[in-house]
């Protein structure tokens, strides 16, 4: 116990974890149209994702130079699903919203200690939907019948999608803060909810270590 109580303000001081924000863009499509034609289905389907995304990111230093960041940036969905009227008679529509959360897991690595130092990240993505707000209307095609609407919330029944990544950049110190301008890339194993598998973004990361090296 003694040890730990000497050892504990040299661990803090040595600023082994990092708080900060990351946001950006994607480079890659964020939408897709998809028409679709069946015995029981007639329609579109639009889905669609906001060109943003940003969250919180935390950094724990480890020995020769490495480091392990984790992040979690979320993102906005959006699917339109429009229908008939073949072949049931019905007009129908209904708009989804939900919030996905990304959470990649890098090993990274800086090369240099100037205020100008290159550095490479790789690792695995995690990717959760949240739940489903839904708008819908329905629309029959015959005399005497009017229009329904509804709004209901659901769970999204989604496992979460996993991924590969992996990003370079440059990390850049100032006095307080350090700024980490990169591009990232990441592989999921499902285009469910994406719009492609094969994803690019430009991301900014911002954190404050002042006594960081």
């Amino acid at each position: 116990m003694k040890a730990l109580i000497f050892i504990l303000p040299s661990v803090l001081s040595a600023q082994i974890l990092t708080f900060g924000v990351k946001g950006g863009l994607p480079l890659t499509s964020t939408s897709n149209f998809e028409p679709t034609n069946g015995r029981i289905f007639e329609g579109t389907v639009y889905f669609d994702m906001k060109r943003y995304t940003f969250g919180p990111t935390v950094e724990v230093k480890l020995p020769l130079g490495f480091r392990v960041e984790v992040d979690g940036l979320y993102e906005h969905l959006r699917k339109d699903i429009r229908s008939g009227p073949y072949p049931q008679g019905v007009l129908g529509y209904s708009s989804t919203m939900s919030a996905a959360w990304e959470i990649p897991m890098l090993l990274k690595r800086r090369f240099g200690h100037g205020q100008f130092a290159p550095y490479a990240a790789a690792g695995a993505s995690l990717r959760h939907i949240g739940d489903l707000n839904t708008n819908a209307s329905s629309d029959p095609q015959y005399p005497g019948y009017s229009p329904s609407f509804t709004h209901f919330t659901s769970p999204s029944g989604e496992p979460v999608r996993t991924g590969i990544t992996a990003a370079g950049g440059v990390s850049i110190k100032t006095r307080f803060l350090r700024i980490e301008p990169e591009l990232r890339y990441t592989h999921w194993t499902s285009d469910h909810y994406l719009a492609t598998t094969e994803q690019f973004d430009f991301l900014v990361g911002i954190t404050f270590s002042p006594r960081e090296r």
